[in-house]
């Protein structure tokens, strides 16, 4: 889930769109955001590299699996450098 602050228009059709939502006068729109190329690339590269998140005081551990760590790295061609930057610039974007 994720919360983009613009206002929810329900004019136009938007399948990741769940809600309305507000914060005092700030109005913004609620996303399912599980199925964006770069989420899934970061959730990922987390588990690939068993990231623990701290934020103010809550930890997020990302742990992979015995299986997963045996399952082959990126794609062919893919750009992990690239592939990163945009991933960080996307969710540094979207707070």
């Amino acid at each position: 889930m994720q919360i983009e602050w613009v206002r929810f228009d329900r004019e136009r059709y938007n399948p990741i769109a769940f809600a309305a939502v507000r914060q005092g006068a700030r109005e913004g729109t609620l996303l399912d955001v599980a199925t964006e190329q770069i989420f899934l690339g970061l959730l990922l590269r987390n588990l690939k590299d068993a990231l623990t998140v701290d934020e103010n005081g809550v930890q997020l551990e990302f742990r992979p699996t015995d299986r997963f760590q045996g399952q082959a790295g990126p794609r062919a061609g893919a750009h992990p450098d690239r592939r990163n930057r945009l991933g960080e610039q996307h969710l540094a974007g979207r707070q």
